[in-house]
C-alpha cells in the first residue's frame, strides 16, 4: 500500500547461494596469478579465455575480466600486496585424488576447502556482486 501510494514499485529477490563458496572465481577475488610483464590488455584478453573456459559467456567474462584487472575484490577490501600474494598461493594449484586413483584432478574455481580464510574470500567476493 505505501508503494502504491508513492509511485514506488516493490521487487523481491531470492538469491539462491546453495555450492556458491565452490563456484567463486578465485581471480575476482584474489586477482590474477600471470606473469607480472604482461600489459593490462594481455592480462584481460587471457582472463577472458580462463573464464569462458570456466562457463561464462564471452560478454561477460570480458566485464569480470576488466574489473579484476582494474581492482579485485581483496584489494577493493583494503588487503594489501603481501597477503593478497599470500592468500592467492594458498589458493593456487588445488588439487585432490579420488579414492585409490593416481590421477590428480585440478579445481580452478571455488573456496579451498578447509581453508579458515575461505569464508572471507567468498564474502568479499559476494560482497563485490551485491556491489555491482
Amino acid at each position: 500500500d505505501y508503494a502504491a501510494a508513492n509511485g514506488l514499485c516493490i521487487a523481491l529477490v531470492f538469491i539462491d547461494l546453495i555450492k556458491a563458496f565452490d563456484r567463486i572465481l578465485r581471480e575476482a577475488v584474489l586477482g590474477w596469478n600471470f606473469d607480472s610483464d604482461m600489459d593490462s590488455n594481455e592480462r584481460i584478453s587471457k582472463g577472458t579465455d580462463k573464464f569462458i573456459e570456466l562457463g561464462m559467456g564471452r560478454n561477460e567474462a570480458k566485464q569480470l575480466a576488466a574489473q579484476v584487472d582494474k581492482q579485485c575484490a581483496a584489494t577493493a577490501a583494503g588487503i594489501d600486496e603481501e597477503t593478497r600474494a599470500l592468500l592467492q598461493e594458498l589458493h593456487a594449484g588445488t588439487w585432490f585424488r579420488v579414492k585409490d586413483s593416481t590421477a590428480k584432478l585440478v579445481v580452478e574455481k571455488g573456496g579451498r576447502q578447509g581453508c579458515k580464510f575461505g569464508c572471507v574470500l567468498f564474502n568479499m567476493c559476494y560482497a563485490m556482486a551485491l556491489q555491482e
